[in-house]
């Protein structure tokens, strides 16, 4: 169970870290914002900084200790090094 959900923290309380790999219910859009008549709702929002924080408050989020080898792969050139470095 995910006690608390911060997306790149400048200090971060551990070293875990969020890979981006998700298994959702459909009970997730009960978590996105809606809009109100000729107000729309947000046009563009982060799971990981609008609803992941609040189903980690509400103790609705899991997570799973990974303890083998990943990569960062948030760039083009991280994500061709990852490739040579795998295989």
């Amino acid at each position: 169970e995910v006690e608390q959900f911060l997306e790149k923290p400048e200090n971060p309380p551990s070293k875990y870290i969020n890979s981006g790999l998700y298994l959702l219910s459909s009970g997730i859009f009960n978590y996105l914002p809606r809009g109100k008549a000729g107000h729309p709702g947000p046009k563009f929002l982060m799971i990981e900084k609008d609803i992941f924080p609040r189903l980690a408050k509400e103790n609705k989020l899991a997570g799973f200790k990974f303890q083998g080898k990943w990569t960062d792969c948030g760039t083009w050139q991280r994500y061709e090094k990852a490739l040579l470095d795998w295989e």
